[in-house]
């Protein structure tokens, strides 16, 4: 294999795969690889293997693309190409109605509705969440539940690990006062039921006589 000039280089690309591929060889033949290598990226000398390391030119024909791929790279960056570089961006100071607005993004249209309260009396506050008196006299009339109800359930609701995940108390309030009234709905008929059943049970199923019971 003829010679070309040489050429160094200041730093190249070696793949792993180099180093395993004559890992199964014997250390002779591994030190001529590697010396190989080493002297086609750094000094840019063609090897020339010996007769008896034959079978080194074939497996330097499967790696030489990705040799001289690494070199010509190595020779363009040694050569000053155009690098690009990203300007860095002028830092942006938020005004304190951006900081609101983006506020209100993350917490939603219900935190929006809650911030607009003005004057209206609040009838509970926790939080980012308030209730005004309007809405918790209108959840009373809708749901018709008492204000001690309501108050049982916003106490439960203040006191909930996740209600930063909530956006509108008065939605909330509406939603947990449901499935309670549900849940007591479902009590109350499973015990109507179970009376029913004791009921008759009285009537119709009368205690055996003592004088019956078979003495052993």
């Amino acid at each position: 294999m003829a010679k070309r000039k040489p050429t160094v280089k200041q730093g190249a690309t070696i793949f792993r795969s180099y180093i395993e591929s004559v890992e199964s060889l014997a250390e002779d033949f591994q030190k001529e690889w590697y010396f190989a290598i080493i002297n086609r990226l750094f000094k840019g000398i063609y090897p020339t293997f010996k007769e008896n390391y034959s079978i080194l030119n074939g497996m330097w024909k499967l790696i030489e693309p990705n040799i001289n791929t690494s070199i010509s790279r190595s020779t363009q960056g040694s050569k000053g190409g155009k690098q690009t570089t990203s300007k860095p961006q002028a830092s942006v100071k938020q005004t304190p109605s951006d900081k609101d607005k983006d506020k209100d993004r993350d917490l939603g249209q219900g935190y929006k509705e809650e911030k607009n309260i003005k004057k209206e009396n609040l009838y509970r506050s926790f939080k980012h969440l308030s209730l005004t008196e309007t809405e918790a006299s209108k959840i009373c009339q809708d749901l018709s539940v008492t204000s001690s109800q309501l108050d049982e359930v916003l106490d439960d609701i203040e006191n909930y690990k996740k209600n930063t995940n909530y956006t509108s108390l008065n939605l909330t309030a509406r939603k947990w006062l449901k499935k309670r009234l549900e849940d007591n709905a479902q009590s109350t008929e499973k015990s109507k039921i179970w009376q029913e059943m004791e009921d008759y049970a009285k009537a119709h199923i009368h205690p055996i006589p003592e004088e019956m019971y078979d003495e052993r």
